[in-house]
């Protein structure tokens, strides 16, 4: 059924609660399913995995249709793809800092306070809708729009789209997840 946004009635409520609950988030387990909407595709790419977060690291494990992990922790961003491991300085790459951003940021809801985006908020019968406009040049090359609906039950983020310019978007859904349950310090090693 097709459910319509409107703009958020309370926005200061909503704010009032996200934030009581995104700051007693110690950490984060969850599946996830993701949906990449090429222009050149009829059918989407999807893929399936586990994510794990703790102290703003994050460990992103993707098991089909192959598998891939990208670990960001302290100032690194690994990855290990087809038996291969990249490694990525965040001090070095402004680019990497905003995959960081908007990785972290999207999964434990931190964007929606960030000054590096143009900020709307709207709701329907199922969620707390979000949409963020990124200001700066360097972050629109990566998304032209991010939206994040979140359960209006127990306001955890449910899903995220990162729309690109060029109409190309990713959808990810989160599911089964487990709240702060202290996450062995490995997860986030590689």
């Amino acid at each position: 059924m097709f459910q319509t946004e409107t703009p958020m009635k309370n926005k200061d409520l909503f704010l009032k609660k996200f934030d009581e609950i995104s700051s007693s988030t110690t950490s984060i387990q969850c599946n996830f399913a993701q949906k990449k909407q090429l222009s050149f595709s009829k059918e989407p790419l999807t893929s399936k995995g586990v994510m794990y977060y703790q102290d703003q690291n994050l460990r992103w494990e993707q098991s089909s249709p192959k598998e891939y992990l990208m670990i960001i922790s302290d100032d690194q961003i690994k990855i290990k793809e087809n038996g291969e491991i990249r490694e990525h300085s965040l001090e070095e790459s402004k680019y990497m800092i905003g995959i960081k951003e908007i990785m972290v940021g999207s999964i434990t809801g931190t964007l929606v306070n960030s000054t590096d985006f143009e900020t709307t908020f709207f709701e329907d019968e199922s969620y707390w809708i979000i949409k963020l406009i990124p200001k700066f040049k360097k972050m629109k090359k990566l998304f032209s729009e991010i939206t994040m609906k979140f359960d209006r039950t127990s306001y955890r983020m449910k899903k995220v789209f990162l729309m690109e310019s060029s109409g190309d978007f990713t959808e990810i859904e989160f599911t089964n997840p487990i709240f702060n349950q202290k996450l062995n310090a490995a997860l986030f090693k590689l």
